[in-house]
C-alpha cells in the first residue's frame, strides 16, 4: 500500500489499525450510537465499512480521501 508522506505517518497507522477501528466502531456501538443527519443506524454504518473499509483505508494512507455523505451513497444504492 503506498502512503503519502506525512509529518507523522506512524500516528496514521496506528489510528487506521485495524483492531483500533473496530475497538472505536464497538464503543459507538455500546453507546448506542444515534442516526445523525443523513438518518443511517450504527447497523447501516457497520454494513457499509464492511463492504467499504479497506478502498477508504488506501484512500486516506495516499492522502486522497474525501469524504461523501453516507446519504448520498445509500440514495443511490
Amino acid at each position: 500500500m503506498e502512503k503519502k508522506d506525512s509529518a507523522q505517518p506512524e500516528l496514521l497507522e496506528k489510528i487506521l489499525y485495524k483492531d483500533n477501528l473496530n475497538r472505536a466502531f464497538k464503543r459507538v456501538k455500546a453507546n448506542k450510537g444515534v442516526p445523525v443527519i443523513d438518518g443511517i443506524t450504527v447497523e447501516e454504518i457497520g454494513a457499509y465499512l464492511r463492504e467499504n473499509q479497506q478502498a477508504i483505508i488506501e484512500k486516506i494512507y495516499k492522502g486522497k480521501y474525501t469524504p461523501d455523505t453516507i446519504r448520498d451513497k445509500h440514495e443511490l444504492s
